[in-house]
């Protein structure tokens, strides 16, 4: 299992970097807060980050999750415990950093919970329910850096449509028409690789003749 990698930086996609390690470039999803903290770091620039690696049953090939501290890897693998949040729902909730969250967490605070895209106030209640014994210790880590800005559901599409169109070979059109299905059927989607998942999940392949 993977736990930490030291690397270059080999490239960098919206949501994750490739980082190369003795030859080998690992994939590495990052939530948004960690990606913007790091947002300075260029390619060719050396990085180094503790690894979530997460192979659920379901998936065909692992995926790595990476944090620049113990401590957000830790707060972000709570998160996954919660019931309806896998890695990519938490990828969205990791949107600040992790004291503020933490803190709405421990005291109860749904309010500030649900300000977060993608969290309404059922889903914040499963996770202070979940998680309110055990947010104390992050809750205890400052709370005042940036916020992450916002990203618009038109750059998600935006992604989404590129990575259909360049890496998978549809046409624009095609892509746009499967993006809007998708949407329709979760209109809450809050990043790509959520609605990237969903296109794909609800894509029927068509009946044989």
């Amino acid at each position: 299992m993977i736990s930490y990698l030291k690397g270059t930086v080999v490239a960098k996609r919206r949501g994750c970097v490739v980082l190369g390690v003795n030859g080998v470039g690992y994939e590495v999803h990052l939530p948004g807060y960690v990606e913007y903290c790091l947002r300075d770091s260029a390619v060719g620039s050396e990085m180094e980050l503790y690894i979530l690696y997460h192979h659920p049953e379901q998936q065909p090939r692992p995926r790595l999750f990476g944090f620049r501290n113990e401590v957000e890897r830790e707060f972000f693998e709570a998160l996954t415990t919660v019931q309806d949040i896998g890695p990519t729902k938490a990828i969205a909730v990791f949107a600040g950093p992790v004291g503020r969250i933490a803190r709405a967490i421990a005291d109860g605070d749904e309010r500030t919970l649900t300000k977060i895209k993608g969290i309404g106030p059922k889903l914040a209640k499963k996770i202070i329910a979940a998680l309110s014994d055990k947010a104390g210790k992050f809750a205890l880590l400052p709370a005042d850096t940036e916020e992450v800005p916002p990203r618009s559901v038109e750059d998600i599409r935006g992604e989404v449509v590129a990575a259909l169109t360049t890496q998978l070979g549809h046409r624009k059109s095609e892509a746009q028409e499967m993006i809007g299905r998708a949407l329709k059927r979760k209109p809450e989607i809050a990043s790509a690789e959520e609605l990237f998942e969903e296109v794909y999940r609800g894509e029927k392949p068509p009946a044989s003749t």
